[in-house]
C-alpha cells in the first residue's frame, strides 16, 4: 500500500478523528450546548411526541405592536 491511495480503514480512522476533534471544539466553544447535550434523552422527551406549551403569552397591545 502506498500513501497516494490510503485504504478504507485509514480513511475511516481519519474521519473519526476529525469528527471527534470538531465535536470537542464545538462543545468547548459553547458551554450551554455542552451542558444541555443529551438532556432531552435523559429526561425522556421525544422529538416525535413533543407538544409545545400553549398559552404562555397572551395577546396584548404591546405584543401586537411588536408583531406588526
Amino acid at each position: 500500500m502506498n500513501d497516494l491511495h490510503p485504504g478504507r480503514r485509514r480513511l475511516l480512522k481519519m474521519f473519526g478523528l476529525s469528527a471527534t476533534a470538531t465535536t470537542a471544539a464545538i462543545l468547548q466553544a459553547d458551554p450551554v450546548l455542552a451542558a444541555t447535550l443529551g438532556h432531552d434523552e435523559k429526561t425522556g422527551v421525544s422529538p416525535a411526541s413533543y407538544k409545545p406549551p400553549t398559552g404562555l403569552a397572551g395577546n396584548t397591545d404591546a405584543k401586537q405592536t411588536v408583531l406588526d
